[in-house]
């Protein structure tokens, strides 16, 4: 969970990096679809990096690379994963990517695409939704038909 926090594009920018104690190096150019782009490393202070193309002209993240198990439920082994970015618009002041598309570069296929449908920021939930009471386990309604039918064994 860490990982999803300090990396750029939820809390924090590349901007940030730095000053959280995280280093950024410039390994030189790629050409994405036509656009120069830069090739940035990130390596986070636990030592995990992460690589990020971004368009030349704008600053742009139009990818990131990283090794990793895709779905570490159904196959832990790790593969360089890039994650293309598509489909820009504006959120408050931001540009933010709508679409990315998982690639696996080692086995050369597609592994899944992601569409974000809404950005809401700065929502205002109210004091009630983090109360004690609210946040007690509720138990959701189950048709009688989707569980599965009771075995004994003798």
């Amino acid at each position: 969970m860490w990982l999803g926090v300090e990396l750029p594009g939820n809390l924090f920018t590349l901007l940030d990096m730095p000053e959280r104690g995280n280093q950024l190096e410039l390994l030189g150019e790629e050409i994405r679809e036509g656009k120069p782009a830069y090739l940035l490393k990130v390596i986070l202070k636990d030592d995990h990096h992460k690589f990020y193309l971004l368009d030349k002209a704008d600053g742009t993240i139009l990818a990131s690379r990283d090794l990793r198990a895709f779905h570490p439920d159904l196959d832990n082994r790790e593969v360089l994963v890039e994650t293309r970015y598509s489909d820009f618009r504006p959120v408050k002041g931001m540009i933010r990517p709508f679409l990315s598309d998982n690639y696996d570069l080692t086995n050369k296929r597609w592994l899944g695409t992601s569409q974000i449908l809404d950005i809401r920021t700065n929502m205002d939930f109210g004091e009630a939704m983090f109360a004690p009471e609210t946040l007690v386990a509720t138990e959701w309604p189950v048709e009688r038909d989707v569980l599965p039918a009771k075995t004994t064994q003798k």
